[in-house]
């Protein structure tokens, strides 16, 4: 059971209820159909945002939020928004928050408002390495990506707009 103070009264919320408001939240998402988004609610098992919040309240440590889909030679803007915003919710919940970007993306930001580690644009093969030093050297309790695509097989990030 999760309680919650609300003008110094303590309220007590249930499991089930919790799930109830993340699933109301869910159909909230998808009820416009923004980009497919009921086909992606379809595939997952409902809560899976109630689910997304508990691991991140569970997880101790380094949290390393990764975001910036490119789009003809700039940046979609709600990912770099919501990884600013889950940055500082993990800041508040006492983890370690780090986002992981291009430099396009991060130099956009407030030099006080978050720590950041700048990503080049690589093919994979070159970004095994690094990353690998980075996971060994820092490794994460949590990998959050928002937006943030991956390479596809032996070709160059994909991006729209190209």
């Amino acid at each position: 059971m999760a309680g919650a103070a609300l003008l110094g009264d303590t309220i007590a919320v249930t499991q089930p209820d919790l799930l109830a408001v993340s699933e109301a939240i869910e159909a909230l998402l998808a009820t416009n159909n923004h980009r497919g988004m009921d086909r992606v609610r379809a595939s997952l098992t409902p809560g899976y945002l109630l689910r997304a919040a508990q691991t991140i309240r569970a997880c101790s440590g380094r949290v390393y939020i990764l975001t910036g889909f490119p789009v003809a030679q700039t940046f979609e803007t709600d990912g770099p928004a919501g990884a600013m915003a889950l940055y500082r919710l993990c800041q508040r919940l006492g983890k370690d928050p780090v986002i992981l970007s291009e430099a396009a993306v991060t130099a956009k930001r407030s030099p006080s408002s978050a720590v950041v580690m700048r990503c080049r644009r690589e093919r994979k093969n070159k970004l095994k390495k690094p990353r690998r030093q980075l996971y060994k050297k820092d490794p994460p309790a949590l990998v959050i990506s928002i937006e943030c695509p991956g390479a596809a097989a032996g070709r160059p990030l994909l991006q729209y707009g190209r």
